[in-house]
């Protein structure tokens, strides 16, 4: 995944011959500047330079940005379409990959557990075997992430985050607001 990501980087950069040539520096749209996060940019350019990525054990930055969860929903789906098609994976795996591709870029807690906790929720919802109403596979993700990042710092604070999202997700007001909630 960390070379992927470096691919991407080369070609937001323009850089056709990278450390890791693809056919997909090719392809127009592939290299396409998507404003990329100065966060993101700087753990991938630091990549680049020392041929180090940055993981949970070894972050390059403590950033708790947004750049690491909004990419990992792909994992989700992912895991949830192998699980599918009988292959031997489920939430577990889904929850370690999106919070480990969240690391490569933001090596705060707070910026992987939420990748992680998202990357198993997606799959918990579009996974055909999970049962249960939103709430209930939301507060599922949260005990299968809690077993990876339970002892985390920061846990306290993502669970009270979650919980106050479940509790506002069934606040009347809000919900005649947005028709998605219910």
């Amino acid at each position: 995944m960390a070379k992927s990501y470096l691919r991407w980087y080369e070609g937001q950069k323009g850089i056709k011959d990278g450390a890791y040539p693809s056919f997909l520096r090719y392809i127009p749209h592939f290299n396409d500047n998507r404003a990329p996060g100065n966060t993101c940019l700087s753990a991938l350019a630091q990549y680049r330079n020392t041929g180090h990525y940055a993981t949970i054990e070894e972050p390059l930055n403590s950033s708790k940005g947004c750049g690491g969860v909004m990419r990992v929903a792909l994992a989700g789906l992912f895991f949830a379409w192998l699980n599918a098609r009988g292959h031997p994976v489920d939430a577990f795996d889904a929850t370690k990959t999106g919070a480990d591709a969240a690391a490569l870029t933001h090596g705060h807690s707070l910026g992987y557990i939420p990748a992680g906790y998202l990357s198993c929720l997606i799959s918990q919802i579009v996974s055909p075997y999970c049962v249960g109403n939103l709430e209930e596979l939301a507060r599922k993700s949260l005990i299968i992430t809690r077993g990876f990042y339970g002892s985390t710092k920061h846990w306290d604070e993502f669970e009270t985050i979650i919980y106050k999202a479940i509790l506002l997700s069934k606040d009347k007001e809000i919900a005649d607001i947005d028709p998605f909630i219910n």
